[in-house]
């Protein structure tokens, strides 16, 4: 049908102009020739007044295709079109999660069916088009998210943290927790990109819940930072030394925004890093250190003094 058609045509138009990594501290830059932008906003309003009335009738993958492409393209959609995908987004996901898993399994075809993919890229979406949908949203969202934890690949588990902490959200502690579970559990499959942005995304999130002013901080925020703080330093550390050991299997393919980043999380969440992931970082920032930005240069700079002062040197 033409409203099928003109999504796939959108959905095909964004992919060409897909990121192929998340973007930490900067904006994608997803400009376009003025003659192919111009069509493209004639089509999206047209577009746009269609799904807002044909919305209960796209799957759950449909759905989420097409907060993407808006993003990826750089497409910001009117409230009432963000209404009627929140709107239809949450019943399918409520619906989903009434299937029992092993149906779920048997049933990749069904329209209730959500994966993992199609989670994420509906909160990068959001993040990236800065967007907030309301809370019970996002409640909903946790909650399939926690369900289907388990088969998120390493990329989508970072793109999630990652969209929760650049929007400010709180998540809930039955997600934090999970997400941190799989996080641990498949570190050793993270590629240096999806590490560094892992821990960006931890290390934001807790610096978001922990005010300068403790008089600010909610009683939420409180067990947030609370969680994290004993996550990280639990049984003599064991999680740093994991994380530290993974860094040293990545440091030879980190870029210099990883670099840089991965050294900010670890400073930002209090870590005291080994000699040996201190001299291999270093190591590293040698061979790339033309190739850094003055942003990544200064956030080397201020990781390195509060890691150190944290030394007590």
């Amino acid at each position: 049908n033409s409203l099928g058609a003109s999504m796939s045509s959108l959905t095909v138009a964004a992919s060409t102009r897909a990121p192929s990594t998340v973007v930490v501290d900067g904006a994608i830059s997803t400009k376009l020739a003025p003659n192919l932008q111009a069509e493209l906003d004639k089509m999206f309003g047209l577009w746009q007044s269609l799904f807002e009335e044909h919305c209960p009738e796209f799957r759950a993958q449909e759905l989420s295709n097409c907060l993407w492409a808006c993003a990826v393209l750089n497409i910001a959609p009117e409230n009432p079109f963000v209404e009627r995908f929140c709107y239809a987004y949450s019943k399918i996901l409520t619906k989903s999660m009434a299937i029992p898993a092993v149906t779920a399994k048997a049933s990749l075809h069904s329209s209730d069916i959500v994966c993992p993919q199609g989670l994420s890229n509906v909160v990068w979406a959001f993040a990236t088009l800065n967007i907030s949908p309301d809370a019970s949203f996002w409640k909903t969202w946790q909650s399939c998210a926690v369900r289907n934890m388990n088969s998120f690949e390493p990329q989508a588990l970072a793109i999630c943290m990652w969209a929760m902490a650049t929007m400010k959200m709180e998540p809930e502690e039955v997600f934090l927790k999970s997400w941190l579970k799989t996080l641990r559990t498949g570190l050793n499959s993270f590629s240096a990109q999806e590490y560094s942005t892992s821990l960006w995304a931890l290390a934001t999130l807790f610096k978001n819940v922990s005010p300068k002013d403790s008089i600010l901080q909610t009683d939420r925020q409180d067990a947030i930072e609370t969680y994290i703080r004993k996550f990280v330093e639990a049984d003599s550390n064991a999680f740093q030394h994991e994380i530290f050991a993974v860094f040293l299997a990545l440091v030879e393919s980190m870029s210099t925004q990883a670099l840089s980043n991965s050294l900010w999380a670890v400073a930002s969440l209090k870590m005291t890093p080994s000699v040996a992931l201190e001299r291999a970082w270093w190591e590293r920032f040698r061979v790339l250190l033309t190739e850094f930005t003055p942003h990544e240069l200064a956030t080397v700079l201020w990781s390195t003094a509060e890691i150190h002062v944290g030394k007590g040197d």
